[in-house]
């Protein structure tokens, strides 16, 4: 039996977080440079600055590969498991299945994109501003509404 403790994603991710950001303090206090935050956004490098760069950056992704397909994948499992929650279950026939539900927009002309496409480009606000402009209804629903749209267009010669 193992003395290990075993950690949860939010504090293996807290302590992940926690020493990248000791580590950006302390290459900053090398170089002299005032400290900031980690999401300071650096000017473009040009020219040999920039391959240095790059050079750098790719030699710092090989050694941290691991930490960092691990962090992607915590954060793309998490963000799957709120957009879940987003479900209310079906407007027109109330099944709650989770697996079948999508997101119909009540006016076409309004939307912005499609919400399953969305999930890894915008923010939680953004979701939720595009998720008041839908209905949520199951799939088999879903087809028949679409269904009903199309024959009202033909039978108005649209």
């Amino acid at each position: 039996m193992s003395n290990k403790i075993l950690v949860t994603d939010t504090e293996e991710m807290k302590l992940v977080n926690r020493q990248r950001a000791e580590r950006t303090a302390k290459r900053r206090a090398k170089q002299s440079l005032p400290l900031l935050g980690t999401r300071h956004q650096k000017p473009l490098k040009q020219g040999a600055d920039a391959e240095y760069h790059r050079k750098k950056s790719l030699e710092w992704y090989e050694n941290n590969k691991a930490v960092q397909l691990k962090h992607s994948k915590i954060t793309r499992r998490r963000r799957k498991e709120w957009f879940a929650e987003q479900y209310t279950g079906c407007e027109h026939c109330g099944n709650e299945d989770s697996r079948v539900l999508e997101w119909h927009h009540r006016d076409p002309s309004q939307k912005r994109f499609e919400l399953a496409h969305g999930l890894s480009r915008y923010g939680k606000a953004t979701l939720l501003e595009e998720i008041e402009k839908c209905m949520c209804i199951c799939a088999n629903c879903h087809r028949i509404l679409h269904a009903e749209m199309e024959d009202a267009k033909h039978l108005n010669g649209e």
